[in-house]
């Protein structure tokens, strides 16, 4: 059996990935990550791999590892910043796009992340202003409601949380 380089095992891995064979590249990035676990390239590839299949939430260790051996490469900065905001977690997007101006790590076109960043934010807070608005009013289910679904989309963040439990309180319920 012929031994690949690592270089030759990430060019492999690019070409099955770009052909369809998912499986056939995650098995040659992570030969190379055994060998080498902080390798830019096939720590980036594999962010990929898990983003292109759906599981997000998978992919951003991968992004974040190779963002750090690599602080120079936009398309790093990008896809841990667009996997981020697949997440709604759009303040960590937005910490990390800061990170990357100060690094210079912004060479491509980034108008993208900066406008669903602001996109985010914006919807964020008029639905949790909406939230507030019933509360303050004495309307505790259309409250409840309107901040349920900001807990579903943005769980990460407390202050829907906190709308959440006061409209419970407020309606003798016991639960979020």
């Amino acid at each position: 059996m012929v031994k690949l380089t690592i270089n030759d095992a990430l060019q492999k891995a690019v070409l099955a990935h770009q052909a369809g064979k998912g499986q056939e590249s995650a098995r040659l990035l992570r030969s190379i990550l055994k060998a080498q676990p902080n390798h830019p390239d096939a720590n980036h590839n594999m962010g990929v791999f898990y983003s292109s299949k759906g599981l997000i939430e998978k992919s951003l260790p991968y992004f974040k590892t190779a963002l750090e051996a690599n602080f120079g490469a936009s398309q790093f900065w990008y896809s841990y910043i667009d996997a981020l905001l697949k997440l709604n977690r759009f303040q960590e997007a937005e910490r990390l796009l800061e990170q990357a101006r100060s690094k210079g790590g912004m060479s491509g076109d980034f108008k993208k992340l900066e406008n669903k960043i602001r996109y985010l934010n914006d919807l964020f807070h008029l639905k949790l202003n909406k939230s507030k608005l019933h509360y303050n009013k004495g309307q505790f289910r259309e409250a409840l409601e309107v901040a349920s679904v900001l807990c579903t989309d943005f769980s990460h963040l407390i202050k829907p949380w906190i709308v959440s439990g006061l409209a419970c309180q407020a309606l003798g319920e016991n639960r979020l």
